[in-house]
């Protein structure tokens, strides 16, 4: 019975709505809508909100003003808006949420009397009469004359106006003091929740050694609201937010401007430095509508050179498992990586904000494939993007432990003598190749303590001050042996 009487209402009050919502709340009041906007810039961040700057023309007239100033986010943080004009003084604001609708509407005259107009089902007859809305609960309370009544389907409500604080949409009002002239052009700037962005690349590989590679922005906007033909700009980096957020203050900027394409494209978005993080700004407007989803061109690169790797990084690592000389083989994770390095000598050279990479591939039909993606966090100028696609399929390897030996050894020092475990353990890796070309493998093992290779049967380098890696050229058809010998002191 509820639902039914929610629809009586629905239907009874549209045309009301129509010509209420054109009607000012206050005789007093003014309004500003977004149809007096001169500039619109949106900035969205990372973190799920945006900073809004609206700049419109306003008839205000000199001396204390109510404005009305609506269409502003519906996810508007009240406490960030910090309003400039010239010579007027923002003496109070309110943020008006309480939107018009049937529901609310009603709910704000409960106490109050309305029409009620009553259809007679069998007759088609009209009627009209005088009612107070006692109760909105389990349905909608009437007391016509004596009589206490349930609002049906034969019934419909007529309202005499909207209530001072219900609104037709966000609207942030504001008691002004202007000491200026009568046209201002008053700029209110906000951050609002429930904008976002990502980022989102295709690499095409065209080769063995280069790539195609396109970025793409991803705009989420459930903010309640539209932005017609807004400035663009996008914020890359993680920016601290308080708890309770602060009236936004002007951050410097150190102006680096840098186009974002490859040699073959156009640009796309310039970008810059800003504080601690970099500003991407669109060349043209563009109209953000709420509940959308937009993508935006981001870079271009073409002919990107990249190096194509097989990675392994040994599991149950040395020091803290022994499985004696009769230790089965482990089959260890081949993982297949291609590796860009971000320089302008590859096209590219230009911070690249983090997103999920999806790598693309023609097989011998020219049919494109997919063949992996990965997360790649924000990545500065002249640093290296590996992206894991997969696993290999035809390279496989497997380690065993071959040796292990333990002892306690004795440190002395002119302080003290200090007792330790010395760890000696030697390991074979067995390399296989199923395909008709060579495979390069990169092998990295990770050691604890005090530690060094004592024996190898191939070269290899210290990475730091836990790895060790080798470079394992493994021939087609074929495999390569490894061993190696590592003492270890804790």
């Amino acid at each position: 019975m509820m639902i039914d009487n929610k629809k009586r209402i629905t239907a009874g009050i549209t045309a009301t709505l129509a010509t209420l919502a054109m009607t000012a709340v206050n005789a007093d009041e003014l309004i500003s809508t977004a149809s007096e906007q001169s500039n619109l810039n949106v900035t969205i961040y990372n973190s799920n909100v945006a900073l809004i700057k609206d700049t419109r023309k306003v008839q205000l007239p000199p001396g204390v003003n109510d404005l009305a100033f609506k269409d502003v986010s519906a996810s508007i943080q009240a406490e960030t808006a910090i309003l400039k004009g010239d010579k007027v003084v923002l003496l109070e604001q309110n943020f008006e949420y309480d939107l018009l609708s049937p529901g609310a509407l009603l709910k704000k005259y409960v106490g109050k009397t309305v029409t009620v107009v009553t259809t007679n089902p069998a007759t088609g007859e009209v009627s009209k009469a005088v009612a107070k809305v006692l109760a909105d609960n389990d349905g909608v309370m009437l007391k016509i004359d004596d009589k206490i009544l349930q609002l049906n389907d034969n019934m419909s409500i007529v309202y005499d106006n909207i209530p001072k604080n219900l609104r037709d949409k966000p609207t942030l009002t504001m008691r002004l003091d202007n000491q200026g002239t009568k046209e201002q052009q008053l700029e209110l700037s906000y951050l609002s929740g429930n904008l976002n962005w990502k980022a989102d690349y295709v690499a095409n590989l065209v080769d063995d050694n280069t790539l195609n590679l396109k970025g793409w922005v991803t705009l989420i906007n459930d903010s309640g609201t539209s932005y017609q033909n807004a400035k663009l700009q996008l914020v890359a980096g993680d920016i601290h937010r308080a708890s309770h957020p602060m009236p936004l203050e002007d951050l410097s900027m150190v102006k680096r401007k840098v186009a974002v394409y490859g040699a073959n494209a156009a640009p796309a978005m310039q970008e810059e430095s800003l504080f601690e993080y970099h500003l991407y700004s669109l060349a043209l407007p563009t109209t953000i509508k709420n509940k959308q989803q937009k993508q935006v061109s981001l870079l271009e690169a073409t002919n990107v050179p990249y190096k194509k790797q097989l990675v392994v990084v040994a599991k149950d690592n040395y020091g803290w498992r022994w499985w004696g000389d009769d230790a089965e083989y482990q089959e260890q994770t081949v993982n297949a990586n291609i590796v860009i390095e971000n320089k302008k000598a590859n096209r590219l050279g230009l911070p690249i904000p983090a997103g999920i990479v999806r790598g693309y591939l023609n097989d011998k039909q020219g049919n494109m494939q997919f063949i992996g993606e990965d997360r790649i966090k924000h990545t500065p100028e002249n640093e290296k993007i590996t992206l894991k696609l997969g696993e290999s399929f035809d390279v496989t390897v497997k380690r065993k432990q071959t040796n292990f030996h333990q002892q306690h050894i004795a440190i002395e020092n002119a302080v003290k003598t200090t007792r330790k475990e010395e760890v000696t353990a030697t390991y074979e890796v067995l390399f296989k190749n199923a395909k008709e070309t060579e495979a390069l493998v990169e092998y990295k093992d990770i050691f604890y303590g005090d530690w060094e290779i004592v024996k190898q049967s191939l070269p290899s380098d210290k990475i730091n001050s836990r790895q060790n890696v080798w470079q394992v050229s493994v021939p087609p058809k074929g495999e390569t042996a490894l061993t190696y010998t590592v003492k270890s002191v804790y």
